[in-house]
């Protein structure tokens, strides 16, 4: 758990969808109620991940299969930095598109506040 924030965010790992970047590997890095870090392929090339700061993007989170079901997200990313070979980007949670996801959402932080 990461808590030098003013919102504990958890170290966790999942695979994401980021809007139709269906072909790209990325992954959620640590996740809180208000914010999530993915990472991605540094290069676009490798990635086709091209985030700009002041967009929003849905973010399908596939937890892992004995987890929570899975759930979208809408961000918008805050900082990118290149990390051992990956580009990182922070994200503020703006809203869930569902209910649905929020819930799913809730009780995956849960999850990952069990978790040791």
């Amino acid at each position: 758990m990461i808590e030098k924030r003013k919102f504990i965010r958890y170290i966790t790992s999942a695979k994401v969808q980021v809007n139709t970047y269906t072909e790209a590997l990325v992954l959620l890095r640590d996740i809180s109620r208000h914010g999530c870090c993915i990472s991605y392929p540094y290069t676009l090339s490798a990635s086709g991940i091209d985030l700009e700061k002041d967009h929003e993007y849905t973010l399908e989170i596939l937890p892992e299969p004995d987890a929570v079901g899975k759930f979208k997200l809408i961000i918008q990313p805050c900082w990118t930095r290149i990390r051992d070979g990956m580009r990182e980007t922070g994200c503020s949670i703006v809203q869930f598109p569902t209910p649905q996801d929020n819930e799913n959402f809730t009780a995956y932080l849960a999850r990952q506040s069990c978790r040791k």
